[in-house]
C-alpha cells in the first residue's frame, strides 16, 4: 500500500492511480489523487488506444464512430449519453483499473454465459447478475469502492448532474 506502507495493495485509485489496501487507506487525508507526471504519461500511452478498442469490439457502444483523438461520437441522438460516458476521462481511468474490469467482465459472463449463472432464461441471469451487482456495491458483502465510485460516475453523467471530480 502506497499509503499505510504496511499492507499488501489490492486497489488502484481510478483518478491518480495510487496503490492502496482499504478503504481507509483510500478516504485517508494523505490521499490527495495526485500522481507523478511520468508515472500518469506511461499508464496513458499503455491504454488510451486499447480502451477505445475493446468498448468497440464488445459491441456495447453500437451507432458510435470513432475518430482518431480517442473521442467518440454519436450516430444517433440518444447515442448522446453513451457518448459523454466514453468521452469521460475519468470513466475512462476507471476503466484501466483491473480490478473494476474484472468486475464488469464476470457480470457480463453471468448475463450472457448460462454456465456461469446456472440459469439457461435470459431474465434468470438477469437476476443472478442483479444480485451479483448489488453484493460489489457500498453495503454489498463484497463492497468494492472501485465499483461504487464507477457507478455513482456514471449514473451522474447519464442522469446529467455535475461530474464530482
Amino acid at each position: 500500500c502506497q499509503i499505510c506502507r504496511s499492507a499488501k495493495a489490492q486497489y488502484k485509485c481510478p483518478k491518480c492511480l495510487l496503490k492502496y489496501c482499504s478503504l481507509k487507506c483510500y478516504k485517508d487525508e494523505s490521499h490527495t489523487h495526485q500522481q507523478s507526471d511520468a508515472g500518469r504519461n506511461a499508464e496513458e500511452e499503455n491504454t488510451t488506444e486499447s480502451s477505445v478498442s475493446s468498448v468497440d469490439q464488445s459491441g456495447s457502444a453500437a451507432n458510435v464512430a470513432y475518430v482518431d483523438d480517442g473521442q467518440v461520437i454519436p450516430d444517433e441522438p440518444r447515442e448522446k449519453q453513451y457518448a459523454s460516458l466514453m468521452n469521460d476521462q475519468v470513466i475512462r481511468g476507471m476503466l484501466r483499473s483491473a480490478t473494476l474490469q474484472h468486475h464488469l467482465v464476470s457480470i457480463h459472463e453471468i448475463l450472457s454465459d448460462p454456465a456461469q449463472s446456472g440459469e439457461h432464461t435470459a431474465e434468470g441471469r438477469h437476476d443472478v447478475a442483479l444480485k451479483k451487482f448489488r453484493e460489489l456495491r457500498a453495503g454489498g458483502i463484497e463492497d468494492n469502492i472501485e465499483v461504487e465510485e464507477f457507478v455513482g460516475r456514471v449514473l451522474n453523467i447519464l442522469e446529467g448532474r455535475p461530474a464530482q471530480d
